[in-house]
């Protein structure tokens, strides 16, 4: 890896929408020592820097993925081709599941990074199921990620056994060399985990300064099973799981609302959000959750799409995931924010950058490091192609940027993809 780096390019965007015409970025090392005009930027480059000139490009922020779970990614044969019921899906992924070994987990891992780097992510949230946390550790991390722990069990007589593997997994992620790999706290579901574990899991995630997630408020089914204590939940996924007749710990009202009540939220990720109420994102905000949507996996999986345009009104500011192969065609942030356009065509192109860019890093805590490309800053940048001399849009830019569009990838300084 080279020591310092002078790109330039026709555009730089800082952040969206902040557009600098004949624009540099200088690096050094794994952080951003300068950016903005070129003939600015040139001056204190000195020779040693590599120049890169991409006299076709947009230098912008690389994007972040805030969910996804690489583990997943060869399961790609269960997305659906069109709207499937929820429940159902979950029980042929669990199925699924048993049926790999090891290696083909780690291959998907590695497989799975490769995609996102192709399309200009360079950094992800990964939810890893506790009980491959090793495999996760086996694969060099190619690009930055918070790997999120995922615990799964509502059986209190297993709880020294999770703790355990919980802490084992911690330490390794503590050990790991490069830097590019944090730590996160993660129960599944409100269905699949306990509250008693949930509140201990929180209280570990605070006490150990971990970003702390759950999905929540996914699907009608999660809201029925709360409400009344039947439907697919009870019915189809338990009986699979060995937890017959198992009944919610509190019924009557859904999910969002027995998490607020318990004080089981605050500061938590939560994903999904696409069964919750304007009242309940306000809520939400008030307690300074930090959403991340996947709309094309909700879609997919015949759950309704949250409401991006409602969470901006109530304050929040979400960013943007794709969860898993198994769930969505693709790894591609683009191909999310033009889904995202298409169903909300209210939001500004810019605003969908921002869920990609700045809100991924604030939502992950990697706000003082990522998302915008200024002095200072992890060099995680990405040059996109552009068509024409005049100065790109953000419209222009969702509408035309695939993976061949996407010239360079670098992550903390180490170029990961190289113009053609």
């Amino acid at each position: 890896m080279n020591s310092a780096w002078l790109l330039t390019a026709p555009w730089l965007l800082t952040e969206a929408w902040q557009l600098v015409p004949h624009g540099a970025v200088l690096v050094h090392g794994a952080t951003i020592a300068a950016s903005g005009p070129a003939a600015a930027v040139r001056q204190a480059a000195g020779r040693e820097a590599v120049h890169l000139d991409l006299d076709d490009c947009l230098l912008m922020p690389g994007l972040v993925n805030a969910h996804c779970h690489l583990e997943l990614s060869a399961l790609g044969h269960l997305c659906p081709a069109r709207p499937t019921a929820f429940i159902p899906w979950v029980t042929k992924l669990i199925a699924a599941k048993k049926k790999l070994a090891a290696a083909d987990y780690q291959a998907a891992v590695a497989a799975g990074q490769e995609m996102l780097l192709a399309a200009g992510t360079t950094t992800v949230g990964d939810f890893c199921s506790l009980g491959l946390a090793a495999s996760h550790h086996l694969v060099r991390p190619r690009l930055r990620q918070v790997r999120f722990l995922e615990v799964i069990g509502r059986q209190a007589e297993a709880e020294a056994a999770v703790c355990g593997e919980l802490a084992a997994a911690l330490e390794r992620l503590a050990a790991a060399p490069g830097g590019l790999v944090r730590p996160g706290i993660a129960p599944h579901a409100p269905y699949t985990v306990s509250l008693a574990r949930q509140r201990r899991l929180l209280g570990l995630a605070r006490q150990l300064n971990m970003p702390y997630a759950i999905h929540l408020g996914e699907s009608p089914a999660e809201k029925e099973y709360f409400l009344t204590g039947r439907g697919p939940v009870s019915d189809q996924l338990y009986p699979l799981v060995g937890w017959e007749g198992l009944a919610p710990e509190e019924k009557g009202r859904d999910s969002i609302d027995l998490l607020l009540s318990r004080n089981l939220l605050g500061e938590a990720i939560v994903v999904h959000l696409g069964t919750a109420t304007t009242t309940q994102l306000q809520r939400l905000a008030t307690a300074g959750c930090r959403p991340v949507v996947c709309p094309r996996s909700n879609h997919n999986l015949g759950n309704p799409l949250p409401d991006v345009p409602a969470l901006l009104a109530a304050g929040l500011q979400p960013a943007l995931g794709t969860d898993s192969l198994a769930s969505t065609g693709s790894l591609s942030l683009w191909d999310e924010m033009r889904f995202l356009a298409d169903r909300f065509p209210s939001l500004a192109a810019a605003d969908l950058l921002r869920l990609a860019t700045t809100n991924g890093a604030a939502t992950l805590g990697l706000d003082r490091q990522l998302g915008r490309l200024t002095s200072g800053l992890a060099a995680d940048l990405i040059a996109v192609r552009t068509t024409s001399r005049r100065p790109p849009t953000p419209e222009k830019l969702l509408a035309a940027t695939g993976n061949r569009e996407i010239a360079l990838v670098m992550v903390a300084g180490d170029i990961k993809k190289r113009p053609q």
